[in-house]
């Protein structure tokens, strides 16, 4: 345990400058800022510094806490200090007596009748605040000896991802109404693990060309996010990203991405030019008692003369049954459109639509990334998309989108071709948080 170069914001997170007998902090920073490493070091140095004590090193789940934390407690602990480590109950236990306690905290009640005098919530922004109480309410335990007669104290840290919308750990540390002495935010950026950055130099501009601008700053600058707030697309820009110039190409694959409803049914026709250019060349919507065969036949329409091949993309949901026909959406389109030539269903059947967060993030960082890339256009022909890509906002308090369902009002219809270029965005340029890998060297 020789040889560690401290971070600034890890150095902070180890020290208390105050003089209080309990120490709250949150170590909140973007990913691969050495979060999970600065509370292993501390939960070390405490189990150390006071023999007999006892910590608890916790997370959401499990899954989670075996697959990160506890695995970098192995990499960092000298085995010369460890007396045994129990899998059942999962306990690491030092040769001076301390103990730690390896558990999940989804369901915080477990903990009722323990004690600690010291606390490790990892990714405490997937905790909830009643966790955070029932913790606090835990971090009592007086059986430890402080060396020559020292103060004794108590430690609670959480070590975390921003939070996407302001929540309980925001209003707790960061802007609380009442500040308390003994409650410290420490915040870490990405760009300041210089251990990092000379193993990968590339490393903050990998991930910058992944996500956009609102994305970088939660998850590489470690601010607390807003992307509940507003337009759901809020990349795009009708005066950057529509283009006259943007046409259907025979030449190319065409990818057509539906989206199924009663009363409105969209379909969007897609191309791409490059890795770096999707064009949205057509929409193709039926208004009013609209039915799959009959969208299929206007696209048929516009393009049963194409040659290059058909993929379709779409609404899971259009393997379900209709009452009003054995057939499902996507049996009705095979029968009209498989003849064409190269078609093929790029859509997984018994499987569900991905979440609307992830499709949308996915979109949101085609129009633009953190890099300032614009890598998705539009034909001045997808009326009703654009103005889905406009006017869509997110339900408060939700990653759910606000639904118009007063069939008078316009914007009941547009939100589909917005779910339909979701879906193709999803399938052939998908991203996902857990993409963003926190890559720890110290």
């Amino acid at each position: 345990m020789t040889g560690f170069s401290l971070l600034p914001a890890q150095r902070a997170l180890l020290e208390i400058p105050h003089d209080q007998a309990t120490d709250i902090a949150l170590y909140q920073g973007g990913v691969g800022s050495g979060k999970t490493t600065a509370g292993v070091l501390l939960g070390y140095l405490l189990s150390k510094r006071y023999p007999k004590s006892r910590g608890l090193v916790g997370a959401s789940t499990y899954t989670l806490l075996r697959d990160t934390t506890r695995e970098r407690w192995r990499e960092l602990v000298p085995a010369s200090d460890i007396a045994r480590w129990r899998n059942e109950p999962d306990n690491l236990v030092l040769k001076n007596g301390s103990q730690i306690w390896f558990r999940h905290l989804s369901d915080p009640g477990r903990l009722s009748s323990m004690e600690f005098n010291w606390i490790h919530v990892e990714e405490g922004s997937q905790t909830s605040e009643e966790t955070f109480r029932t913790l606090l309410m835990r971090l009592r335990y007086g059986g430890f000896v402080t060396p020559n007669g020292s103060k004794p104290r108590w430690r609670l840290f959480i070590t975390t991802n921003p939070e996407e919308e302001v929540g309980y750990l925001y209003r707790t540390f960061v802007a609380p109404e009442t500040p308390r002495e003994n409650f410290r935010f420490i915040r870490a950026a990405t760009g300041e693990n210089t251990h990092l950055l000379e193993k990968k130099p590339d490393y903050l501009d990998l991930l910058r060309g992944l996500m956009d601008e609102s994305y970088a700053r939660i998850y590489l600058e470690g601010h607390t996010g807003s992307l509940l707030r507003g337009r759901v697309y809020r990349n795009f820009r009708r005066e950057l990203d529509v283009s006259p110039d943007i046409a259907y190409d025979p030449a190319r694959p065409l990818h057509l991405s539906f989206d199924f409803n009663v009363d409105f049914m969209a379909a969007l026709a897609i191309q791409e030019a490059s890795m770096d250019e999707t064009r949205v060349v057509d929409e193709i919507v039926i208004r009013e008692g609209s039915e799959t065969a009959e969208l299929c036949r206007a696209i048929l329409s516009r393009y049963g003369r194409h040659q290059s091949g058909l993929v379709i993309h779409g609404d899971a949901t259009g393997f379900s049954r209709h009452h009003r026909t054995p057939q499902t959406d996507y049996t009705i389109i095979r029968s009209v459109l498989g003849g064409l030539p190269g078609f093929r269903l790029k859509v997984r059947p018994n499987s569900a639509n991905p979440s609307i967060r992830d499709r949308v993030n996915a979109v949101n960082f085609r129009f633009e990334n953190a890099l300032g890339k614009r890598r998705l256009k539009l034909s001045p022909r997808c009326v009703y998309l654009i103005e889905s890509l406009e006017q869509t906002r997110y339900v408060e308090g939700g990653f759910e989108k606000e639904k118009i369902r007063d069939p008078k009002d316009r914007r009941s219809t547009i939100d589909h071709c917005g779910d339909a270029l979701d879906y193709y965005i999803f399938d052939e340029h998908p991203f996902r948080r857990e993409q963003l890998c926190s890559v720890t060297y110290l």
